[in-house]
């Protein structure tokens, strides 16, 4: 019998298994094992399986990778942001909006890598924003206050647009508040205690707003809302 034969009766007696991880498992350790001629045949094929089963980020991430992957840019027309971006000291995810950094704990290879983890580009496949400029070093100063809170304390507001509706978190700010985006911020706190009380350094309506105290030596922003 064939391997293929083997397979075919094998699976005649197991059940099936509707788990898209499992299956990109599969389909990746199907291509490592391919010989240069073998790829350059199926290189199609394989794609339009890698695509098809490739899993989401998981909602409530399990690794630092997978949280630094839910702030990466989807589709977007500056390309080097649609992926994670790995130096020997860290990775970093962002969208132009919002922005996660973690420690390269793991040691990954640096370059360009696909939310899944697959390194796709060496480092000197882009320029990468230079993602310093944006975190304020002092989270206190130049205006900025801390302000302890836990999520649920926070209040909340929606508006509606002609791209639809949007919920936000709101933090009062002398007369007015300011917004950010809700999704955005359980992404941002998606690995941290629902009751932990954080420290949120704000300044104004055009500043980023930080998560101070995020566990793992990992950090986030997200720029406010304009409501």
């Amino acid at each position: 019998m064939t391997a293929l034969s083997r397979i075919a009766e094998a699976s005649r007696s197991v059940p099936q298994v509707r788990n898209k991880a499992l299956a990109f498992k599969a389909v990746c350790e199907i291509i490592k094992n391919l010989t240069e001629d073998q790829e350059n045949e199926l290189h199609g094929e394989l794609a339009r399986l890698y695509a098809a089963f490739q899993p989401t980020v998981p909602k409530k991430p399990k690794t630092m990778f997978d949280w630094v992957a839910k702030a990466m840019a989807k589709n977007d027309v500056r390309y080097y942001l649609n992926f994670v971006h790995v130096t020997e000291e860290r990775m970093v995810g962002t969208d132009g909006h919002r922005l996660h950094i973690a420690p390269n704990t793991d040691g990954l290879e640096p370059g360009f890598y696909d939310k899944n983890g697959t390194k796709l580009h060496n480092p000197d496949y882009a320029r990468f924003p230079d993602v310093d400029r944006v975190m304020p070093t002092n989270l206190d100063s130049y205006g900025r206050k801390i302000v302890e809170a836990k999520l649920s304390e926070i209040g909340e507001g929606a508006f509606t647009s002609d791209k639809g509706v949007f919920n936000y978190y709101r933090f009062p700010l002398q007369d007015n508040f300011v917004a950010f985006n809700k999704k955005y911020v359980h992404d941002m706190l998606s690995m941290e205690d629902p009751d932990a009380v954080l420290q949120w350094s704000i300044a104004d309506a055009n500043q980023v707003v930080v998560v101070a105290n995020l566990s793992d030596g990992r950090q986030a922003c997200v720029m406010p809302m304009r409501v």
